[in-house]
This record gives C-alpha cells, sequence and structure tokens, in this order.
C-alpha cells in the first residue's frame, strides 16, 4: 500500500498536526531519545542535501546503494529500536518549542519544493532518487518518529 504522499497539502497538514500534537512531556514508547531530541532528529533528513552534507566514501556509498536503499525507499514501516547511524544521532539538550517549529517549517518547505524538484534529486548516500523514493524515505522516517512518541 503506497505511502501517503507529502507534495499533496492534506498529507503534509496531517504531519503537521501530529507533529504539533507533541509537548515537551511527550515521552518515547521505546528508544533514548527525548521529545526535543527527536524532533531535531527528524529535521536532518529535510536539510542534509542542503546544508553540509556527510561525505561518505565509495565504499560506504556503495554499500548504502546496495544494500540499505532499497529498505529506507520502500513503503515497509522501519520496525522498533532500529540502530541509528552515528552521524544522525543527537546528544545534548534541545529546545522543543524551537525544534518542533524548525521541523513544520521543514516539512511544509519540502511540500512547497514538490514532486519536480525532488524527482531526479540525488541523496547524498543514495543517489538521484525518483520523488516516490524521496516521499518515501522522508514520509517513513518521520512517520517512526511520531510513532514512537504516540502522534
Amino acid at each position: 500500500m503506497p505511502l501517503p504522499c507529502i507534495f499533496i497539502p492534506e498529507e503534509t497538514e496531517k504531519l503537521v498536526q501530529r507533529i504539533q500534537t507533541l509537548t515537551p512531556n511527550s515521552k518515547a514508547q521505546w528508544g533514548e531519545m527525548t521529545i526535543a531530541q527527536m524532533l531535531a532528529h527528524c529535521s536532518i533528513p529535510y536539510e542534509i542535501n542542503h546544508k553540509n552534507p556527510p561525505k561518505i566514501g565509495f565504499m560506504m556509498k556503495w554499500m548504502m546503494k546496495n544494500f540499505f536503499k532499497s529498505s529506507m525507499v520502500n513503503e515497509k514501516p522501519y520496525a522498533r529500536n532500529i540502530k541509528t547511524a552515528s552521524v544522525f544521532k543527537l546528544m545534548g539538550e534541545k529546545q522543543f518549542q524551537r525544534e518542533q517549529e524548525r521541523l513544520i517549517a521543514l516539512v511544509r518547505a519540502a511540500h512547497a519544493m514538490g514532486e519536480g524538484y525532488y524527482h531526479g534529486l540525488p541523496h547524498y548516500a543514495l543517489g538521484p532518487l525518483s520523488s516516490e523514493e524521496w516521499n518515501n524515505l522522508l514520509y517513513k522516517h518521520l512517520d517512526h518518529h511520531l510513532r514512537q512518541f504516540g502522534a
């Protein structure tokens, strides 16, 4: 079954509404991140291609494309407690309100850029992705963490 499409206004607003239901007191149903760390973590996939993408070697890029890409862009939700890549681990305190507003702005910006912008846009590790693959990558990661915190 296809994932909801972040390029459809109603689906974008459903994600925003889920983000808005979170409070500084929201507790994780699994994992170790605080709510503010999770919000900051969820902003990374929206920004990483645009702001200082990590430099990864040929071998890591090859492994990502050949072994991890399909599970990252398919329609199957992520399992609970999957390992977070070290580049995406956030330490220290984050400010809830700031991170919540930042994530909402990024979700809305991705929608505004639209399918045409994303179609063929290279991912720093996975190479060029279709707009459907970008949708799945962005949606299912955010959905995974919203479910983690009960939203």
